[in-house]
């Protein structure tokens, strides 16, 4: 229990258990203490200045030649590390100083710390009975927080307690505090409203008071009740940076970021030693006018300590980021070098957090050994250490060595059981080895609320809202797994009022009613989203709105929502580009080139990194307008703003190889490959460049050095399999490559799914079977596999069977054309088939429903159909869509 009794804030937060305890005591003039009883130090270190520089030996001697002097006890007992040691120097002083009340609290307070709350307790009864009153208000406090610990069930003695200090010392800031926290706790928001209003008027010039009742009224949503406190906060202590941070965060949880820079550079003027205040605008800024300008904030504090490795580790982790998100790799990896490799007098945390930092950079890169190295290093250091080994655990998940994972959970939640965070990662985990059940148990413990999460600090208690949210998003999932969806649809509602603000949970709850009671159940979860979410997150909201819409055929419902989304945030570039695919979708390409145009003005006045706008709207020039020249200057210009931007080069060279130049696309391809040399999908497009071009040995050596790469990319092992029994006719060689696919990633259900069709091909019908039956599984609502089934157990004559599973591919995807195809075909040619009239009624049916660009196959196979019916002026009728796509 970490205690700082001379800072000026009125509690501490042990974030483990969201314990509040006191700081502040205020006391008379004692015997040899002339400190007046409502004086509070200034800052931390004012109170032992007179013997900052005295070693601990000399200061016991000074102490007993002027054993009256109460605070030179005081600063004996904050420089001995053990408790016993501590206490002596305490009770000594209170031989000579016995109505000292800071002593006296700094006591109980040792006690409580080495758990030993029954003495905590006498010592503060004690001191009750024997300081003078006016001096106690912070002994009854601590006294009551005792009891709230140790007695939860007593909350009228605590709410007396409390009150017994306030009337001992009515101008006692912090009280007003723990009993309007303690209120809200016990659920009577009212009276800690009340609370508040009187702690307002009777502290007016307290920063606690009004810190708490900001994030009082920020908790219960009323924003702009919550700003007024924040800003009085500022004003009465300027030089806290809390405050100001917490004023930003509510501006950009109420969509200003533009007030919240403003609110930070004067924070800055006020604070400029304050890391986190830096770090914070360099967000914001990087936001509002890009890296650029952000770089320049965090750059200022290494120019102002003339030396980086003087820098807070705080600043520079935060360059480390901005670097490896701007794609500058190696400058990420200097930054988090610079913190590593610290002297041990930084401290041990700061070398901790930068190797955490670091790691999860490699992880990124798909270094994963090196990040196992980082991490071991980290352990060695910091041996528990939560956060390390919760990254391990990630890292040991993602190579899906799920019982060394289950071993670094554990460790790191028996150094910290009451983060929620960890049993959330864990639950997930589980859920990736199929453990349901014991997800289930996980995601529960993370999901639970805890009695003292209204007294954590706004940042952390928006924190926790989210994890707790995101465990019951998890659970949400499980219950769908299952098959059960009441339970989903429940687990879902529960996300949405465990944290209103969460955009994803809405999401998921408009998915669930879509399902249950169709669009206008979907719609009505969004509306009620926009209305509940923060200004800043409904830009999120309109684009998924306009996604369903989109999805389920209303364009102009889309294009509003659409609308709506840029009209909030211009810059979510994510709107822009869903936008303009609706135009291509709809035939209006010139519009959509427009769109395209119009994100990318905004983007370059933003100074906005979006390759993948740059990559979609090449490909819409390229495939869809044929303006091949055009897409190749969008290609370029996107890596003029995106150097070194991998799937940029990738679809530069797909383009260039679909024209016939191989070799601007061998070049193109190569440039992205050692862009990216950790993405396995780089190597896979050069190495079928090289097989369209019958290399097989080229494209076999690509191949093997894409997985020497990528050892974990199942897609790569798929697609050297197909070659290999398509290609190379080795089909031994191709079933090796698909077990190592369904190895590295038995959820891939392509990869069953690409393993059944070479045993198809193979005549292997009863292990094709299985296999498409495995990759049903995994995915049901993928229409292929279910096709697949049905044209197996054509081949087997089969055809009710057959009949079947054409149609349950439609039930998952009513648009999918092959599958009408194959039914008709099957009704038509074979001698047990309904016969032609059957098959046409199927295939004028498919025609209502797919488009002729998507569905050209529908088209095609009734034409022929008719033709060989002799019906020559059906198969002109239908011939003329083909021909106009």
């Amino acid at each position: 229990m970490s205690m700082s009794f001379l800072n000026s804030s009125s509690t501490a937060w042990d974030l483990r258990g969201g314990r509040q305890r006191p700081l502040i005591v205020r006391y008379s003039s004692m015997k040899g203490d002339p400190s007046p009883g409502n004086s509070l130090p200034k800052r931390r270190g004012d109170y032992s200045k007179p013997w900052r520089d005295r070693k601990l030996p000399e200061l016991w001697a000074i102490a007993r030649e002027t054993p009256n002097e109460g605070k030179l006890w005081v600063e004996i007992a904050k420089r001995e590390i053990s408790t016993a040691s501590k206490r002596e120097a305490l009770q000594s002083g209170l031989e000579y100083n016995e109505r000292n009340a800071y002593l006296w609290h700094m006591l109980g307070m040792v006690y409580w710390r080495e758990g030993s709350p029954g003495k905590a307790d006498a010592v503060f009864a004690e001191a009750i009975c024997k300081c003078e009153p006016g001096s106690r208000a912070a002994i009854f406090q601590a006294k009551a927080l005792l009891l709230k610990e140790t007695s939860r069930s007593n909350s009228e003695k605590v709410i007396s307690l409390l009150e017994e200090g306030l009337t001992d010392d009515d101008r006692h800031g912090p009280l007003y505090v723990a009993l309007a926290n303690h209120y809200e706790e016990i659920g009577k928001n009212d009276l800690a409203h009340k609370t508040f209003e009187k702690g307002a008027r009777k502290a007016s010039k307290h920063a606690a008071v009004w810190r708490a009742w900001g994030n009082f009224e920020q908790k219960r949503g009323h924003l702009h009740e919550a700003r007024s406190k924040w800003e009085r906060a500022t004003q009465i202590s300027p030089h806290e940076p809390r405050s100001w941070l917490n004023y930003a965060e509510l501006e950009r949880q109420i969509g200003s970021d533009t007030n919240a820079c403003s609110i930070l550079r004067e924070a800055l003027k006020r604070n400029p030693s304050s890391s986190e205040i830096r770090v914070m605008l360099a967000k914001v800024v990087e936001n509002l006018e890009g890296p650029a300008e952000a770089r320049l904030i965090l750059q200022a504090e290494i120019q102002s300590s003339d030396r980086a490795d003087n820098t807070s580790g705080l600043v520079l982790r935060a360059l480390g980021s901005l670097e490896a998100r701007e794609g500058n790799v190696g400058k990420a990896r200097e930054y988090y070098s610079i913190l590593a490799d610290r002297p041990a007098r930084f401290g041990d945390a700061e070398i901790i957090k930068a190797l955490h930092a670091w790691a999860l950079l490699e992880v990124k890169q798909g270094n994963s050994k090196e990040a196992g190295l980082i991490l071991g290093r980290a352990t060695s250091i910091s041996p528990r250490d939560a956060g390390i080994w919760r990254a391990i655990a990630e890292l040991e998940t993602r190579q899906r060595n799920f019982n060394q994972a289950r071993d670094a959970f554990q460790r790191a939640v028996s150094a910290q059981p009451s983060d929620p965070r960890l049993w959330l990662a864990w639950g997930r985990m589980e859920m990736s080895a199929q453990a349901d059940s014991r997800a289930c148990e996980l995601l529960e413990k993370a999901s639970q609320s805890s009695v003292r999460e209204h007294t954590l600090p706004m940042r952390q208690y928006r924190e926790v809202k989210r994890v707790q949210c995101d465990a019951l998003r998890e659970m949400a999932a499980l219950a769908m797994r299952a098959g059960d969806f009441k339970l989903c649809q429940e687990r879902c509602i529960s996300a949405t009022k465990k944290d209103p603000s969460n955009a994803h949970a809405w999401r998921d709850l408009a998915d669930v009613s879509m399902k249950d009671a169709g669009l206008g159940a979907m719609r009505a979860v969004y509306d009620k989203a926009l209305r509940s979410v923060p200004q800043s997150t409904q830009p999120k909201l309109y684009h998924w709105l306009g996604l369903e819409e989109r999805r389920c055929g209303d364009p102009n419902r889309a294009r509003e929502a659409f609308e709506k989304a840029i009209a909030a945030d211009e810059s979510y570039i994510s709107t822009w580009t869903s936008w303009a695919l609706l135009e291509k979708e709809t035939g209006n390409l010139e519009e959509s080139c427009t769109i395209f145009e119009r994100a990318a003005d905004v983007a370059s006045r933003r100074n906005l990194r979006v390759p993948f706008l740059f990559m979609t709207w090449g490909r819409v020039l390229d495939r869809e307008v044929g303006d091949i020249d055009r897409a190749r200057g969008v290609y370029r210009e996107g890596l003029d703003q995106n150097q070194g931007f991998s799937p940029l080069y990738q679809a530069w060279g797909q383009l260039e190889e679909r024209q016939g130049d191989i070799s601007s696309a061998r070049e193109l391809y190569c440039k992205a490959y050692e862009a990216d040399p950790h993405n396995g999908s780089l190597w896979q497009s050069a190495a079928l460049l090289e097989v369209q071009q019958r290399n097989l040995q080229t494209a076999r050596d690509l191949f093997e050095k894409g997985i020497s790469m990528d050892p974990k990319n199942a897609a790569l092992y798929v697609s050297y399999a197909v070659v290999e029994a398509r290609q190379g006719g080795i089909v031994g060689v191709a079933r090796d490559l698909f077990k190592k696919a369904t190895s590295v990633d038995p959820k891939f259900a392509l990869a069953w799914h690409a393993w059944g069709a070479a045993e198809f091909r193979e005549g292997n019908l009863d292990a094709a079977e299985r296999l498409y039956e495995q990759a049903g599984k995994l995915d049901e609502g993928d229409p292929v596999c279910w096709h697949a089934l049905g044209m197996l157990h054509r081949s087997r004559g089969d055809l009710d069977l057959a009949r079947d599973y054409f149609r349950k591919a439609l039930v998952v995807d009513g648009k999918h054309a092959l599958s009408y195809q194959s039914l008709a075909l099957l009704e038509a040619k074979e001698p047990q088939g309904l016969g032609f009239q059957t098959a046409r009624r199927i295939l004028r049916e498919a025609t209502t429903i797919v488009n002729v660009r998507d569905g050209w196959p529908v088209w095609q196979t009734w034409a022929v159909l008719e033709a060989d019916a002799g019906n020559m002026d059906e198969v002109w009728g239908l011939r003329y869509p083909l021909a106009q796509h």
